[in-house]
């Protein structure tokens, strides 16, 4: 999620706290365009990512998605760690 952000040059960044909490620190928020005909991503995406309540959800799409490629032979897992299998190597989309 970082790498979105940063994406859309914003200077937020998202911690990984433990599996149920996240932080979020944005010291330089991103400007709201002055036109309504004007669009910045990163507003909307740090509007939402400031609140706990959409970190949250975010991290249980993750954590869904992470099991699915396990279930479905994607990724490998070891404990809490994960790797990519072959299958996923090759893969050009995740159509399973």
């Amino acid at each position: 999620m970082n790498n979105e952000l940063n994406r859309v040059k914003s200077s937020a960044k998202i911690g990984y706290v433990d599996d149920l909490k996240t932080s979020f620190e944005n010291l330089t928020p991103a400007v709201r365009p002055e036109s309504d005909f004007s669009h910045n991503p990163a507003v909307y995406l740090e509007e939402y990512l400031e609140q706990e309540q959409g970190r949250k959800v975010l991290l249980e799409d993750i954590k869904a998605l992470r099991t699915w490629l396990v279930k479905a032979g994607y990724l490998y897992a070891d404990g809490r760690n994960h790797m990519a299998t072959e299958e996923l190597l090759r893969t050009y989309k995740l159509t399973k």
